[in-house]
């Protein structure tokens, strides 16, 4: 299983920052360098768009990759807006799980050779394994062996449940997470379960507070209490629009008392 750092452009750009067992994923080509060979031109290093790499080592400021084929490379750190690094975890995946796709990409497709989108939050149940390795999901998909984007699909947050039914649905919200906790997270996470849903907490009191709150944002002028000032444009926009309205009142009051003036000269009270 991977799980990205979420390492900044600078921090994946320092070569000490690496460790053995990490891989690099390149979501964008990286070019190699052209060299003439035996009178043909061929292109050494590089590295394309999808590729995966695992680090094996540093060598000073130089990190080492292993590639699938086997072949050693170097990180090309300079480049860092064209990949990410993650961490990798192993978990234990049997007939019956549940698993969580963890990153867009594509899946095999049994008897065709043009294979299937699979999208991040994506969760398929595993029906099996081929003979060389790959993980059988529903629909004939396969995900290759070397797929490390996924996690036990069992327990989502309350943001990515949003738009999924379950029969039963279990929610665990601890004093720690109470800061997130709001009414529009509530009733999203409670409203999963089509059969039940079993709600555990460390205090109630606290939760019904919590909960008790809205969960609409505030933008940094709201949060803030700042009070802005008008732009000249908007001071001119205003100083119109109160003329227009002072000639508007000023028009409507001389009709109306043209009109009672024209009632008292007919002799009404």
């Amino acid at each position: 299983m991977r799980r990205s750092t979420g390492w900044t452009q600078a921090q994946k750009a320092d070569a000490r920052n690496y460790e053995a067992g990490m891989v690099v994923d390149f979501h964008e080509a990286v070019a190699g360098e052209r060299k003439r060979s035996g009178g043909k031109r061929t292109t050494s290093g590089g590295f394309a768009k999808g590729e995966a790499a695992a680090v094996i080592g540093r060598d000073g400021e130089s990190v080492i990759l292993m590639r699938r084929d086997g072949t050693k490379a170097q990180l090309p750190v300079e480049q860092a807006e064209r990949f990410e690094v993650s961490r990798t975890r192993a978990i234990s995946v049997g007939k019956g799980d549940r698993i969580r796709i963890t990153k867009n990409g594509e899946a095999k497709v049994e008897g065709q050779k043009k294979g299937t989108r699979i999208n991040n939050g994506d969760i398929y149940t595993v029906e099996g394994f081929t003979k060389e390795g790959d993980i059988r999901i529903e629909k004939g998909k396969l995900l290759p062996k070397d797929w490390g984007h996924m996690s036990l699909g069992y327990v989502d947050t309350s943001y990515a449940s949003q738009g999924k039914s379950v029969d039963r649905v279990f929610v665990s919200l601890g004093n720690l997470s109470l800061r997130a906790a709001n009414l529009q997270q509530w009733y999203v996470s409670v409203s999963r379960g089509k059969e039940m849903a079993k709600v555990y907490v460390e205090d109630k009191q606290e939760v019904r507070d919590a909960i008790a709150k809205g969960g609409e944002r505030l933008s940094a002028v709201e949060l803030t209490k700042t009070k802005l000032r008008d732009s000249w444009r908007q001071k001119v926009a205003k100083s119109f629009e109160r003329n227009r309205i002072a000639r508007f009142l000023k028009t409507r009051a001389a009709a109306i008392a043209d009109y009672w003036g024209g009632r008292e000269g007919l002799g009404y009270a």
